[in-house]
């Protein structure tokens, strides 16, 4: 090998060498800051969940990203919303409860919305009005389908709306309601065709306009994004990601949202029985629709 070549083996050595060393960095470089975003992440979740305002306070200040998710895919929203007054017991007592799942910490969530969170984008979000003004009259505006495999959509979307409409109102057979005066999908559908609305329009209606239509102070929409079941044995399981939404007719404000997975699992001895979509709207077993119930106190 003459010197040439030699000294061009050497220089494509170092260059692949000095190559592989600069990969090998900007590896370690992004799994650095992989790892103090997840402290980041955690840090804040904490704050909020924990109502430190100091710290979380601090936290958003210091520019740290207030949407990134925890593990169990929550962000700091979320954990805030959902550090909430809860009792053991029937639901009934609960129900009775003004103080029912309101938050303990509103401000933390006031904090997270104005350092850049958004509500809508949130797996779980419960705004500080909802304690203080309850509704006074839901429209269920809309109940959709939108998984990719729409298999057996008609009866899953009755057996939603169905479960949607009692866990809200209520009826005289069922412990576990909200006890909302409501005004009905079909009843809104109705309202909406005689202010002027198309047949196809009320199936998805704007929002802004369907509420200048309807007498009610805040709209009510859901939808089904994935609905898995399967038998393993003696043992039924299903799987449900729903996501509902309260809206102030109002103001269009966020007022509570919810884009959860829920399981089911039953054994043999119940797996015959009842309704495994309503049962899971309703939250007979799990689930659930888990906003505030009525004031009637504030009525």
């Amino acid at each position: 090998m003459t010197t040439m070549k030699r000294y061009a083996v050497f220089v494509l050595g170092v260059v692949a060498a000095s190559v592989a060393w600069q990969g090998a960095e900007a590896k370690e470089n992004k799994t650095d800051r992989k790892n103090a975003q997840a402290i980041d992440t955690e840090k804040v979740t904490a704050a909020a969940q924990s109502c430190d305002l100091p710290t979380l306070k601090a936290l958003i200040a210091s520019g740290v990203d207030v949407s990134a998710t925890d593990a169990d895919g929550y962000d700091a929203l979320s954990r805030a919303s959902l550090n909430r007054k809860t009792w053991f017991g029937l639901w009934k007592k609960a129900q009775g409860n003004p103080e029912y799942l309101t938050l303990k910490c509103p401000s933390a969530v006031v904090a997270l919305k104005d350092g850049g969170a958004d509500p809508w984008k949130a797996a779980f979000y419960q705004n500080p009005r909802l304690d203080e003004h309850r509704p006074q009259m839901i429209a269920v505006l809309r109940v959709e389908d939108n998984r990719e495999k729409k298999g057996d959509s008609e009866k899953i979307m009755r057996d939603m709306t169905d479960g949607v409409e009692i866990q809200l109102r209520g009826n005289t057979k069922q412990l576990s309601h909200l006890g909302y005066p409501i005004l009905k999908l079909n009843e809104v559908r109705q309202k909406l065709l005689l202010s002027g609305f198309s047949a196809e329009d009320t199936v998805a209606p704007d929002r802004a306009k369907a509420c200048t239509a309807l007498a009610a102070d805040s709209v009510f929409e859901a939808s089904l994004e994935d609905f898995r079941t399967r038998s393993i044995g003696i043992e039924d399981v299903t799987g449900m990601r729903m996501k509902f939404t309260l809206t102030d007719c109002r103001t269009g404000e966020l007022l509570w949202r919810s884009d959860q997975n829920v399981k089911l699992a039953r054994g043999f001895l119940v797996k015959a029985f009842g309704n495994k979509v309503k049962e899971m709207v309703t939250g007979e077993f799990g689930g659930g629709i888990n906003f505030p119930p009525y004031d009637k106190r504030k009525k």
